[in-house]
């Protein structure tokens, strides 16, 4: 298929046997701590929310005492109330706290440092989480992530919806069949589904989104407001000027009150890296990953981010804002595999078409079968490499070593030696064919030189063989794209050339005084050869002709979009 997908490279590179005893491997190794990153004494109490009822909830001595502080400090009893718990919220969480300075609304040197902690292990999980997160490759990892978690789905899934195992039993089975069998299972298993599995994968993929959405938070945004200094108290930052941004990121890190299991942590990495050294690259992903996980853990303990608000604004109707809620696990799951169910049948369908236009042009050319050039076919550098022409040009190739020697040769020559044409026009063409296929013998000859040993691309793929996986499949892709170019050059003057030639025997077969006649010496040509010679004609117009469909609707399912 057409850009092969990464989920596709995973299971093509990583066995499920290969997959599992490493995965077994990683849990007997690592464990991923499962306590919340978030603090749960984040989460403001009910005391401190409404005024009524607290008011209403106090003793007379406490009633007596806000009354006297409302007459001393000349403020209504409700501006009171609410300055008394912001106090106590005040003496709850923060203490001797040096994060702020809460007399005059400041955020000091201690919390910009704190903050500044959580700067690494964003860095660390910015650019995996954004991979998996974008919009091409969402699908991908939420199927990647399913065959991880539930392997039994994915690999009955890769089984039974494949068309070439189903094709395998039976040769002759028709595609529709085929079709018809591959969309019930597919049905099937789609139902089987329970809520438990998609529950399970919605956890985890919401605690990798929570990781996304805290990766991606720009922390400059609050560090840069640190622009006055406080001799002795060093960088300091007004509340006004970035409680919505903390508002923001206090929502971001109490969403991660389940931090990633290891399957979805492994998934995460597992994903993003190269297939080079896979085993050390994931172990050190994963020690690294839970380190930084509990520096996240550690800041949220230390830094109450939304009481901290709540305090230095005296506002306790400061709330986090909530973040974005993860898509759901199961409607991007079955999309991925719709898709994916769908393209390969189209691809199928594709090549048997190409495969039954291969085996007539065969059984009529008398071959076994026409074989590929060497270094230009389909998977031949790494899997998904492109080859866009490899029938096309593995038939140019055929024709050239076998068919027009062997079988056009003699009696194309005896029509250029003794043919008269009735038409000047005629001969012209014929002569312009002939011309022609010394040219094409030099254009395949270049080519196969750029495909084969010190060419283009041989020299490109010596270049890439240094290179990481991801840079060499890019250089090597680069590469066969100028190739392809070169070769549909090749097939237009090929098959224009055999159009030419195929109205030039057939009109000399019928002869039917259109605007291409036959010979004027027809029934005499070849002497006592004559009949065999005619018959000859005849045959050979048959295959120019069948040549000229096989080449045009051939390059049609090549360039097929797939």
């Amino acid at each position: 298929m057409d850009n092969i997908s990464n989920f596709d490279k995973l299971i093509i590179n990583l066995s499920s046997n290969e997959k599992k005893e490493l995965l077994e491997k990683m849990e007997m190794t690592f464990e991923i701590s499962q306590e919340s990153l978030s603090a749960d004494d984040d989460v403001i109490d009910s005391e401190f929310q409404t005024f009524q009822q607290e008011y209403d909830s106090l003793n007379f001595l406490q009633k007596v005492y806000i009354f006297l502080q409302s007459l001393i400090k000349q403020k209504d009893i409700p501006s009171v109330l609410k300055d008394h718990k912001v106090n106590l919220l005040r003496k709850k969480y923060f203490g001797d706290s040096e994060l702020a300075d809460f007399k005059n609304g400041l955020l000091n040197q201690t919390f910009y440092d704190e903050l500044m902690k959580l700067k690494e292990p964003c860095r660390f999980f910015r650019t995996p989480l954004q991979k998996i997160f974008s919009y091409e490759n969402k699908q991908d990892f939420y199927a990647f992530l399913g065959g991880i978690i539930l392997p039994e789905l994915q690999q009955e899934l890769l089984a039974k919806t494949d068309p070439w195992e189903i094709e395998k039993k039976d040769m002759e089975i028709e595609v529709s069949y085929i079709k018809s069998e591959i969309d019930s299972f597919f049905e099937l298993k789609m139902d089987s589904v329970s809520d438990l599995d998609c529950s399970i994968m919605n956890e985890a993929c919401q605690s990798l989104y929570g990781l996304h959405l805290l990766s991606s938070f720009e922390l400059k945004t609050i560090t840069s407001c640190y622009n006055t200094v406080i001799p002795e108290t060093g960088k300091v930052c007004r509340i006004e000027d970035v409680q919505e941004k903390l508002l923001e990121l206090s929502g971001i890190l109490r969403s991660l009150n389940k931090p990633p299991t290891i399957r979805a942590m492994e998934s995460l990495f597992l994903y993003s890296m190269d297939n080079d050294e896979l085993k050390e690259s994931l172990n050190r992903q994963m020690a690294v990953a839970d380190t930084f996980l509990s520096t996240i853990r550690d800041f949220n303990k230390k830094v109450p981010l939304e009481n901290l608000v709540k305090v230095l604004s005296a506002n306790l109707g400061k709330n986090s804002k909530n973040p974005p809620i993860v898509e759901d696990w199961f409607r991007n799951y079955r999309k991925f595999w719709d898709s994916r169910v769908n393209r390969m049948y189209s691809f199928f369908v594709n090549e048997r078409k190409k495969n039954d236009f291969e085996k007539e042009l065969c059984a009529l050319l008398n071959v076994r079968y026409i074989k590929p050039v060497e270094k230009y076919s389909r998977n031949y550098y790494f899997e998904g490499s492109p080859a866009l022409y490899e029938k096309s040009l593995a038939f140019v190739q055929i024709f050239m070593m076998e068919i027009y020697p062997n079988r056009l040769y003699t009696p194309l020559m005896t029509i250029s030696r003794e043919g008269e044409f009735y038409k000047k026009g005629n001969r012209t063409e014929f002569d312009k064919f002939l011309n022609y296929i010394g040219l094409l013998d030099k254009k395949l000859a270049n080519i196969l030189h750029m495909i084969h040993g010190k060419g283009y691309l041989g020299e490109k793929v010596i270049q890439a063989a240094v290179e990481k996986e991801e840079v060499k499949e890019k250089v090597i892709g680069d590469a066969l794209e100028q190739v392809d170019y070169e070769i549909v050059s090749l097939l237009d003057g090929f098959l224009s050339h055999m159009r030419m030639l195929n109205k030039i025997t057939h009109g000399i077969v019928i002869g039917d005084g259109g605007s291409y006649d036959t010979l004027s010496n027809i029934s005499s040509i070849g002497g006592k050869s004559n009949n065999e010679l005619k018959e000859s004609f005849k045959m050979i117009s048959v295959i120019i002709n069948k040549i000229v469909k096989y080449i045009n609707e051939m390059k049609i399912l090549e360039e097929k979009k797939l």
